[in-house]
């Protein structure tokens, strides 16, 4: 199965027919598997053969993606991260403020397109 899974990087699964034959669809292997006595179909997945192997990540490449993500922190806070903040905890922290910031966004133009003031609330009766 090993050699079958990498002669087809592509493929997740393959369909066995008893006598050991292997198809790429379903419907294959069950039209063969009514000529066999034994009518039997089973999936074979490919993480259960084949691991995958983690492509080794060079430092350099890490040094310029913290840079970037600090960068683009201190860009949305005004300041840079703290020392000791990690690249996930980065991603998380500028994914979630560029977020809030299209929200933000999304409500003034809702609020210009219906003549609104961006601090006053709708319904609300107070007078500027």
């Amino acid at each position: 199965m090993k050699y079958a899974f990498s002669s087809h990087p592509s493929v997740n699964e393959l369909h066995v027919t008893s006598d050991d034959l292997m198809f790429l669809n379903a419907s294959d292997a069950k039209n063969h598997a009514v000529s066999l006595d034994d009518k039997e179909v089973t999936i074979a997945k490919r993480s259960d053969y084949v691991t995958a192997a983690k492509l080794p990540v060079d430092d350099n490449q890490l040094d310029l993606e913290r840079e970037a993500l600090i960068s683009k922190h201190t860009e949305l806070f005004g300041k840079p991260p703290a020392k000791t903040a990690g690249i996930e905890k980065l991603k998380v922290k500028i994914e979630t403020e560029e977020k809030r910031l299209l929200e933000v966004a999304a409500q003034e133009t809702e609020a210009k397109k219906n003549d609104i003031p961006v601090d006053k609330k709708p319904g609300s009766d107070e007078e500027e």
